[in-house]
């Protein structure tokens, strides 16, 4: 399946219940078919900085050095969020959802969590007043089988950058990624990024969502770096 760049990679949840919204400025997004309002990155002043600060966690990752794991890349990464956070993930730790929670605080957290265990299904769907912003949605294999159960790992930061792998988001997993027990990989490159997220989380995410219920707002065309530093600036 060929995946297009005009989609709604850059996006923020949001629902038609909680704001007014122009319908004129609305598109479906051609992958999950949900409404998308146009590029909430646009809200953010000081982008062309914000894309360094990213691209600087992206580097450091790729440094391999003991004093920077993956986790503390995965976390600087997440603080640093502006827009939204897209995952996909076969379980998830405690900590690793208590994060998404504090995160959500300030960005909205859209998320698929395939076969969590009991504990973690049980804090994902109650108490949801609490984080408002944070949208998980789990994929059991009782109700849907287990052949086609999501097992991607994909975690997709403001639709600018892109951990990827076979890493759970799980914070032991992550640490096993020290001792090269585990793949993780970020990406910065923005056409992969879109397509990720297109392929591994869109597709997913209408399998499990009422499209019809909600609007994304997001950028209708992909970012490139190209458009923001001079030659040999980029941090990437």
């Amino acid at each position: 399946m060929t995946y297009q760049a005009e989609t709604h990679v850059n996006t923020r949840q949001t629902y038609q219940t909680e704001r007014s919204v122009n319908r004129n400025s609305l598109q479906n997004c051609s992958h999950c078919g949900v409404l998308y309002e146009i590029n909430p990155l646009s809200e953010i002043e000081d982008l062309i900085w914000h894309t360094k600060r990213l691209g600087i966690v992206c580097r450091n990752f790729r440094v391999e050095t003991p004093s920077y794991s993956p986790l503390c890349a995965l976390f600087e990464a997440l603080s640093k969020a502006r827009a939204f956070i897209h995952f996909t993930s076969f379980n998830m730790s405690d900590m690793m959802l208590g994060a998404l929670k504090i995160i959500s605080q300030k960005v909205q957290v859209c998320g698929i969590v395939s076969n969590p265990s009991d504990g973690i299904a049980s804090e994902i769907n109650g108490n949801r007043e609490e984080v408002p912003d944070l949208h998980i949605k789990i994929w059991e294999s009782a109700k849907f089988g287990s052949e086609n159960m999501p097992h991607q790992k994909l975690i997709v930061i403001d639709g600018l950058i892109a951990f990827k792998g076979s890493a759970n988001l799980t914070h032991w997993a992550w640490r096993k990624a020290n001792d090269d027990c585990e793949i993780i990989e970020v990406v910065s490159n923005i056409e992969e990024v879109i397509e990720l997220h297109n392929r591994f989380f869109s597709s997913i995410w209408r399998k499990k969502n009422s499209v019809k219920k909600e609007v994304i707002s997001g950028n209708n065309r992909p970012l490139n770096f190209e458009n923001f530093f001079e030659d040999g600036d980029s941090p990437f």
